[in-house]
């Protein structure tokens, strides 16, 4: 298991093995953290693809392993990266956001019932808003708000024609009852104007029929148009987050296990003790930039022109020889 834990951490193996128990706990420690939001990740990208974004086996499949490796890097990265201030800050940050876009993805899937709920409601709202839009422009189209006082009028003057023809039949108009000439002249002015607001009526009626069956095409057509891609769905998850509490309560808890999941690498690297194979590390660093400094300093045997010429170190023995051999 040693020789997994250091290829997910990119410990050496050879060098580990020796070391104390402490420092093998340690590194199996930061290969489990690292695991977690890892397989974290694959089954959020499979059941989002598969079950939120209706996605095919296969793809599905893809996505979870393109999210797998992609956070094991991430995640990796995290735990191999140096200290100092820059680099925390840094950790800190994508762990914030790997760790939001994770309870986004969770949430999307434990949530879906409800989201879909609320999606359903947001696409009947943006219909009506299409279908009013439409209907207020068939409208004006067809002027239909003159047409509907044209007709108002018609009517009015139906209405007074039967009434005056009504009137003279009964006296009221000439003083002769029944059905005189005069009675049969306002009959047939009112037989006139009733024929007229019928005629009227039935276009009225028909341009309604018409601009209903287009307003529903419009409707329709909205309905078809809104669709339902992972930006709508997180807009959605918002909306009932914001307007009930009780699912504010269950997002926040949702959220909150994500993040401590996803900030476990963060925090195990930052927080546990060092253990003696990290002081070796160190120490080894330290060993080789002292050694880079004394070979590129002034007395470093690199400065000197006969250094690694076999020629030129022969001849330099043979002078010391003789040298010593005068003295």
């Amino acid at each position: 298991m040693l020789k997994i834990y250091c290829f997910l951490t990119g410990d050496d193996h050879a060098m580990l093995k020796e070391d104390t128990p402490k420092s093998r706990q340690k590194v199996a420690l930061m290969a489990t953290t690292l695991m977690l939001p890892v397989l974290m990740w694959i089954i959020n990208g499979y059941l989002l693809s598969r079950q939120v974004l209706n996605a095919s086996f296969a793809q599905a499949i893809i996505v979870s392993i393109f999210c797998g490796v992609f956070i094991y890097l991430v995640e990796r990265v995290i735990l191999m990266s140096a200290t100092g201030s820059a680099m925390t800050r840094l950790r800190i940050t994508m762990g914030i956001a790997v760790a939001f876009l994770g309870a986004l993805a969770m949430d999307e899937v434990v949530f879906k019932t409800d989201i879909d709920q609320q999606i359903g409601k947001n696409r009947n709202a943006f219909a009506d808003k299409k279908a009013k839009e439409k209907d207020s422009e068939v409208s004006n189209q067809y002027q239909l708000d003159l047409k509907q006082k044209d007709l108002n009028k018609t009517k009015e003057e139906f209405n007074e024609a039967e009434k005056k023809a009504t009137d003279e039949m009964d006296g009221k108009g000439s003083g002769r009852k029944g059905l005189g000439k005069i009675a049969m002249k306002k009959l047939e002015l009112a037989q006139e104007r009733k024929q007229g607001f019928s005629a009227a009526y039935s276009e009225y009626e028909n341009l309604l029929k018409q601009k209903a069956i287009v307003v529903e095409a419009e409707r329709k057509k909205a309905k078809a148009e809104y669709k339902d891609g992972l930006i709508v769905r997180i807009a959605a998850l918002f909306q009932l987050v914001t307007s009930e509490w009780i699912m504010f309560f269950a997002y926040l808890a949702f959220t909150v296990i994500m993040f401590c999941i996803e900030f476990i690498v963060v925090l195990v690297k930052m927080r546990t003790p060092e253990t003696n194979y990290e002081r070796r590390l160190k120490m080894i660093e330290e060993i080789g930039e002292k050694r880079m400094k004394i070979l590129t300093g002034e007395n470093s045997p690199l400065q000197d022109p006969g250094y690694c010429l076999p020629n030129a170190l022969a001849a330099r023995d043979m002078i010391n020889k003789q040298q010593r051999i005068l003295n």
